[in-house]
């Protein structure tokens, strides 16, 4: 309930301002899927997100922000409860209520309640795939593979739970016939999770794309001579004015050329490339917001909401506060 009333609350504050970059594709998706009853033809997206946005479009009747607002708010709520399960499992119940309190105010998660992406939908099927680790049986192994499938359609970067998938099924209690058992009954429901996409793949490029076809385009940003390891908008569209005109980088070929143009650069100046890891490793351990600071100076939140950005930023600092006094 907590969860749901302060993104309520803070969506009630801000404009229903119009997708762009990433947020207007997978909307340009979603109505695609609404409106034609089949996914759309490439594969520069995952489907995760357009589904789900999709389905909240049938059952609202119509194609709206609020319906995309409102199942962020529902992915908000159930993060929450699941992040109590998955903390109830090794703690009291007051420290899991404490977990699944932070979960429920922290000021990111409540921002992206506003906004068409990922970040707020792919946390559940991630806690939920947690929870499913810690039940070493058959069922729990299904769920498991299942959800992490799941994730990986909203968000292809979720890949990285497999390490903890198998070990969650190799280091459980039982024979090594069991454990393998679990293995490969979490590795089948993954594989049959994600084969609807790599059909949708295959049949529309003949070849075999795991993820999605946004890879080559992003390896070249961060390898081409102009690099400094941060990332930067005008970098996309001096490339496409440069190294990718013509190229239709939303295929596997054009992201496959994007890619060996990337290591043509990397082979020229190794030492170069090796140079921006330190850069490319910081930002990892960056305090969050880029987006949302971007969005704000953009006027995305309203021109009158000095207040909210305010919130959020220091609601961020103290959300974080080893980072703080490491700055």
């Amino acid at each position: 309930v907590l969860a749901g009333l302060v993104r309520v609350a803070f969506i009630a504050s801000t404009p229903a301002s119009a997708p762009l970059s990433d947020m207007a594709e997978y909307w340009d998706r979603a109505l695609y899927l609404f409106q034609h009853g089949q996914l759309y033809p490439d594969s520069w997206r995952m489907p995760g997100l357009p589904v789900a946005l999709s389905a909240a479009f049938i059952a609202a009747g119509h194609a709206s922000l609020e319906a995309a607002r409102g199942l962020n708010v529902l992915a908000g709520m159930l993060a929450t409860g699941l992040t109590y399960g998955l903390a109830r499992r090794s703690a009291p119940s007051g420290w899991a209520a404490g977990a699944a309190a932070v979960v429920a105010m922290y000021p990111s998660l409540i921002v992206y309640s506003n906004l068409v992406a990922t970040e707020s939908l792919v946390i559940v099927p991630i806690l939920g795939a947690l929870v499913a680790a810690t039940y070493p049986t058959y069922r729990g192994a299904c769920a498991l593979g299942a959800l992490m499938g799941v994730a990986v359609l909203i968000r292809p970067a979720s890949v990285a739970l497999l390490p903890a998938a198998i070990a969650a099924a190799v280091y459980g209690p039982g024979t090594w016939r069991l454990r393998g058992s679990r293995l490969a009954i979490t590795a089948s429901a993954l594989c049959l999770t994600l084969l609807p996409w790599w059909w949708h793949n295959y049949d529309l490029h003949r070849a075999f794309v795991p993820f999605d076809t946004t890879g080559g385009l992003n390896v070249l940003i961060g390898a081409v001579p102009s690099a400094s390891g941060r990332w930067d908008w005008s970098a996309v569209s001096q490339l496409q004015r440069t190294e990718l005109a013509g190229i239709d980088v939303t295929t596997p070929a054009g992201s496959s050329l994007a890619t060996a143009r990337a290591l043509g650069h990397i082979a020229r100046d190794t030492r170069g490339w090796l140079a921006l890891v330190p850069a490319k490793l910081t930002g990892l351990f960056a305090l969050e917001g880029r987006e949302q600071a971007y969005l704000y100076s953009i006027g995305y939140f309203g021109s009158d909401h000095e207040d909210v950005i305010g919130w959020w930023a220091w609601g961020i600092l103290g959300s974080f506060p080893l980072l703080v006094l490491a700055a």
